[in-house]
């Protein structure tokens, strides 16, 4: 269940070499082509569906979900009134919230609770810290005078991200650099909780794909500049990386404490070869990962919803 993706493929297919169990594609960002979950009562029994290229599958004999975050198309997310885009939104939530329901007994990559759960950054930062990772200082705050003082003791060298992506858009915002011309608009912070972090000195940064007790680390190489701030801007590549046993325990602790069967880890490799943990994104995406890396991340999802490790 989730969106048209690229990451389909390589999952599907791994799937399906192994297994002649049906594969179903849920595609929610569909829905106004025609794919859609349906609910009815009928003679006091309930019954869930989904529609998917004009078939109707009814959802009581489902093995396995993959979950990759559906969202909706932009037609509806990019709606004349943002409020009228958060109400839609709203109510296909509740819709797909069913299926986490009806498939409760189903092996989930990732449980879909355990999503919700794992994308509060506070969380994340918390477990982090016990495990022992070396998280940057970080603020969270709506408060300017706050965000003021932390960029002063910092000496100016802190970014800024959101806290949670726009339900009604999905419009990727990067880290930024917090510069004298933002804190002089800093202001706006009171309309919106923001996380504030003091910016670490990078020598590069790791993209660690984490599939039930397999570790797929990547390094990030920028191919046009090597000071981004986000290495989602501009054109990258990912090399194959060997991690340190003991960052590669505590991502696999990470995964176990938050619930997840899956998950995309973010961290920095300084100067001093220490590893700073950012992020982990229990939806993050990884076929630019495997494109460049060859790491059979696709296959391993595969594994694991077909009961492997």
């Amino acid at each position: 269940m989730g969106n048209s993706s690229d990451q389909v493929p390589s999952v599907v297919n791994a799937v399906r070499d192994r297994t002649e169990e049906e594969v179903v594609i849920f595609k929610a960002d569909r829905c106004l082509d025609g794919e859609l979950l349906q609910y009815s009562n009928r003679n006091q029994s309930n019954v869930l569906e989904i529609i998917v290229d004009d078939d109707t599958i009814a959802l009581d004999d489902v093995s396995a979900v993959w979950y990759w975050k559906p969202m909706l198309p932009g037609a509806l997310r990019r709606q004349e009134s943002e409020k009228e885009a958060l109400f839609v939104y709203r109510q296909f939530l509740a819709m797909w919230r069913s299926i986490a329901h009806v498939c409760e007994n189903a092996r989930w990559v990732n449980d879909y609770y355990a999503v919700q759960q794992a994308e509060i950054k506070i969380a994340q930062l918390c477990v982090a810290s016990r495990l022992g990772f070396t998280v940057p200082n970080t603020l969270i705050t709506s408060c300017p005078n706050e965000v003021i003082e932390f960029w002063q003791r910092e000496r100016g060298r802190v970014v800024m991200k959101l806290l949670s992506v726009s339900p009604v858009d999905n419009q990727a915002i990067f880290t930024t650099k917090v510069t004298r011309d933002v804190i002089a608009q800093i202001q706006r912070v009171r309309s919106a909780p923001t996380i504030f972090q003091a910016e670490v000195n990078k020598k590069f940064e790791l993209r660690i794909t984490v599939v039930g007790k397999s570790v797929f680390a990547a390094k990030v190489v920028h191919q046009d500049s090597l000071g981004k701030v986000d290495w989602r801007r501009g054109v990258t590549r990912f090399e194959e990386y060997r991690l340190p046993e003991k960052i590669e325990e505590r991502c696999l602790k990470l995964c176990k404490e938050l619930g997840l069967a899956y998950g995309c880890i973010d961290i920095i490799v300084t100067g001093s070869d220490e590893y700073v943990f950012l992020e982990i994104n229990p939806n993050g995406q990884w076929e630019f990962v495997e494109h460049y890396s060859g790491m059979q991340i696709g296959a391993a999802i595969a594994d694991l919803l077909l009961g492997g490790s």
